[in-house]
């Protein structure tokens, strides 16, 4: 039993930890590329003025909730807009590993995948965003 314990004590000092900061970061890139998917042509976000994160008190433990407020621009117009993610996500043991899915993303008052326990948005369009989130994250 003591090996064992020293085993796994070793084999944990070996790998990296992924940390609530880190794995925010990454949920954050993963938010912003959903995003970019619903911008008109022509527009970018062009600052991020601010980003919360907490544990989504709608979905509970295991789900956390993103609000980017940024500022979009045409190149002429500038525009402050709020968006909300939120994501399934999963740590490994001893947080070596972190997994994340796009839950659910709100854009103005359009909720794209679960919203009331019903799929919001097409087969094809989902498939769109968590490919791009996907790509985000990693």
């Amino acid at each position: 039993m003591r090996r064992l314990a020293l085993a796994a004590l070793c084999i944990t000092s070996l790998t990296s930890c992924i940390s609530r900061e880190q794995a925010d970061v990454k949920l954050q890139k993963g938010c912003k590329a959903a995003i970019a998917l619903f911008m008109e042509d022509g527009n970018t976000i062009h600052d991020i003025k601010r980003t919360t994160f907490k544990t989504s008190t709608e979905f509970g433990n295991g789900f956390r909730n993103l609000m980017i407020f940024a500022k979009i621009s045409d190149g002429w117009y500038d525009q402050d807009k709020e968006y909300e993610c939120v994501f399934e996500e999963n740590f490994g043991a001893f947080s070596s590993t972190h997994n994340a899915t796009l839950y659910q993303l709100k854009i103005d008052d359009t909720y794209y995948g679960m919203k009331d326990n019903m799929i919001n948005g097409d087969a094809v369009m989902l498939i769109d965003i968590e490919n791009a989130v996907s790509q985000a994250m990693h």
